[in-house]
C-alpha cells in the first residue's frame, strides 16, 4: 500500500472568516484525493507583535516547529502571514521551504518572491457589489476603499471596482479612492475622516474586504 499523502498549510489568525475558508477548502480538496492536512498557525493576527511582544514570541515559535522535509507540499496562507504587507514572516520560511528540493509550495493570492501562486477569483463577486449599489440603490458618488497600495491584490480589486464604475457612466474622486490595510482599522479611519469632514461624504463606500466594511459600519453608525 502507497503512503498517505500529507500537505502542509501555513496560516494565521484560524478564528477568522478569511482562515476559516482557506482552511476548508484546502481541507476539503485533500479529503477528496485522500491526502492528510497538518496545518499550523499562530491563534492571533500576526500584526499584534508591537503590542503584545512576549506574547508573539511565543506565537510565532509554532512556524519553527514544522519540518518541511516531512511532507509533500505546502499551502501558505500568505496575506495573513504578510500584515502591513510586510514580510519579515514569509521571509523566516522561505529559505526553509526553498531547502527541500521539489517540494510543491505554493501561495494564496498574494505571490512572494519566486513561489507559485494560486490566485481568487474576485472579478464578478466584485463587479456584482458595484452593480448593486449603482442600479438598486441608485448611489453616484462611490468611495472605493482597497488594501495596501503597491500589494497586487489590493491593486486588482480597485482596478476592478474602477473598471465596473466606469462602465456605469461614473468617476471617483481622488479623494475617494482610498488605501488601507484589508482590516478593521481601515474602515474605521475612513468612518471618521467623512464623519469629521476631511473628505466629502459619500453616497456609498465598496471596501475590498468584508473586515474593512465591518470597521466602516460599526464607527460610522
Amino acid at each position: 500500500m502507497s503512503r498517505r499523502k500529507t500537505i502542509c498549510l501555513v496560516t494565521a489568525s484560524p478564528d477568522t472568516s478569511h482562515s476559516q475558508r482557506i482552511s476548508q477548502g484546502v481541507f476539503a480538496q485533500c479529503e477528496k484525493y485522500g491526502y492528510n492536512v497538518a496545518q499550523f498557525s499562530s491563534m492571533i493576527n500576526l500584526d499584534y507583535f508591537e503590542g503584545f511582544k512576549d506574547h508573539m514570541i511565543g506565537e510565532i515559535n509554532i512556524f519553527e516547529l514544522i519540518d518541511f522535509s516531512r511532507f509533500d507540499g505546502v499551502v501558505i496562507d500568505s496575506i495573513s502571514l504578510m500584515p502591513n504587507n510586510e514580510s519579515q514572516y514569509m521571509e523566516m520560511l522561505y529559505p526553509r521551504i526553498k531547502a527541500q528540493t521539489g517540494l510543491p509550495a505554493y501561495c494564496v493570492s498574494m505571490p512572494y518572491k519566486d513561489l507559485a501562486v494560486v490566485e481568487n477569483a474576485n472579478d464578478e463577486q466584485i463587479r456584482e457589489i458595484c452593480r448593486h449599489v449603482i442600479e438598486v440603490h441608485g448611489c453616484k458618488d462611490i468611495c472605493l476603499l482597497t488594501g495596501f497600495k503597491g500589494n497586487p491584490e489590493a491593486e486588482q480589486r480597485l482596478e476592478l471596482m474602477l473598471d465596473e464604475v466606469k462602465l456605469h457612466g461614473l468617476e471617483v474622486s481622488d479623494e475617494h479612492i482610498r488605501y488601507g490595510d484589508f482590516w478593521y482599522r481601515s474602515g474605521v479611519e475612513l468612518a471618521q475622516d467623512i464623519i469629521e469632514g476631511r473628505i466629502a461624504k459619500p453616497d456609498a463606500v465598496i471596501a475590498a474586504s468584508d473586515h474593512m466594511a465591518l470597521g466602516f459600519i460599526d464607527e460610522i453608525r
